[in-house]
């Protein structure tokens, strides 16, 4: 199982010093080249700085290696001059560095297209691309076999009949995993 680290909307620095003192795989940028208006105000990527920070915290070595997955166009956002998804996915990884892409919808739960999935994949064979937001066991099917993988969890959470915060659903976890396993089998 690999475990990441994702503070806040875009403190990455925090992240991958988590990551380093936790021992994770991974962190989650959600604007690392480029610009974006969010509902938290503007976020400019400093993908130079976050590669810096890796190195310095020693977490570019094969040994402790950090991995960090960038999204593209990241939910609650817009870029500030959009282009292209796939020139914007291409800098992320090219120029920005990314060990891997995130394809979001426009909000939490909200659905990715399928469509920007496959035109990420095709634009970055060799790259890693994952579904942010969205995916339920009923859409399981239409991600693969262009995602590697998911970040997932809006759809798994039930109410609490106590009137608490939703939680994880064994039930809707267990489906999701076995909608999963059958898209990747057929």
């Amino acid at each position: 199982m690999k475990i990441g680290v994702n503070v806040l909307r875009n403190d990455v620095t925090s992240a991958l010093a988590i990551a380093v003192a936790t021992g994770s795989h991974f962190v989650r940028v959600n604007v690392h080249v480029g610009a974006a208006v969010t509902d938290q105000g503007p976020i400019v990527g400093q993908a130079w700085h976050t590669l810096r920070k890796r190195r310095e915290l020693g977490a570019d070595q094969a040994d402790s290696y950090v991995a960090i997955l960038a999204d593209v166009r990241v939910k609650h956002a817009r870029p500030m001059v959009e282009r292209p998804l796939v020139e914007e996915a291409q800098d992320l990884r090219l120029r920005g560095l990314a060990d891997g892409i995130i394809v979001t919808g426009v909000a939490t739960g909200a659905g990715a297209d399928a469509r920007d999935v496959v035109l990420v994949r095709e634009a970055l064979p060799d790259c890693p691309v994952l579904v942010g937001s969205g995916m339920d066991a009923a859409s399981a099917k239409k991600f693969v076999p262009a995602a590697d993988g998911c970040i997932i969890g809006s759809s798994l959470k039930e109410p609490d009949p106590a009137g608490g915060p939703a939680r994880i659903s064994v039930t809707r976890t267990q489906e999701f995993v076995s909608a999963m396993n059958a898209a990747g089998n057929r």
